[in-house]
């Protein structure tokens, strides 16, 4: 089956109980535009990088009802440029693979920091096809825009931010007996596109070559009954 059944696990993040389940196993997987784009059309929310990363810090990500999905694509949207450079307009990323260019446009009031990256979760966003090679990340509100300071400039273990799960701060040792840090895998020249989740290790925060053009597993959250 290309979509799989709709079967899942439950886990509880920041208080809150959601039910996660598959939308598309990783064996017949998507593209970041078609992945997104059909959950939407059918008014599901792609699974957040902190709704993935408490799937893959329990015992959940085993079930035979998610480990399917991994790898996968997460509706946690984000953008960022060359370790050091300011944030200008917009951030642009070009997927080496296709050569398609994905813009994160940014919000007026985050231009000119520096060491940031910019987020935005699914469904706040939609993303935008212009007939070429151009895709856009539009926010449906600027105000769902966020932004996470002291983004890492090199891979390595860090804190992460507790809104969105997101590497940040200094680097740390690993540890078993810190398990809330979190492996980024960064680009040193920039990327736009979401965080992926499940390729390699279960604690990595793919922010790094992970082309929008591979083909990942998809999983959609709503409120656990």
């Amino acid at each position: 089956m290309s979509i799989a059944q709709r079967n899942g696990v439950n886990v509880i993040v920041g208080g809150s109980n959601r039910r996660v389940e598959v939308f598309r196993l990783h064996a017949s997987g998507l593209p970041v535009v078609e992945g997104i784009m059909q959950a939407a059309s059918k008014r599901l929310v792609v699974a957040s990088n902190r709704i993935m990363d408490a799937v893959l810090s329990g015992v959940e990500w085993s079930s035979p009802y998610i480990c399917g999905v991994f790898p996968c694509w997460t509706g946690t949207m984000t953008g960022y440029n060359n370790a050091g450079a300011k944030l200008g307009k917009e951030i642009v990323y070009t997927d080496s693979q296709t050569s398609e260019r994905w813009i994160f446009p940014v919000p007026e009031q985050f231009r000119g920091e520096r060491g940031s990256i910019l987020v935005v979760e699914h469904p706040d966003f939609t993303i935008v096809l212009d007939g070429t090679k151009d895709i856009r990340v539009e926010p449906s509100d600027v105000n769902k825009v966020s932004v996470v300071s002291e983004f890492p400039a090199s891979d390595g273990w860090y804190p992460v931010d507790p809104q969105h799960g997101i590497p940040t701060g200094g680097q740390v040792n690993f540890s078993f007996s810190n398990p809330v840090n979190r492996y980024l895998w960064r680009l040193a020249e920039g990327r736009v596109g979401p965080v992926g989740r499940g390729y390699g290790y279960r604690r990595d925060v793919g922010l790094y070559n992970v082309r929008p053009s591979f083909c990942f597993g998809v999983a959609v959250e709503s409120p656990a009954e």
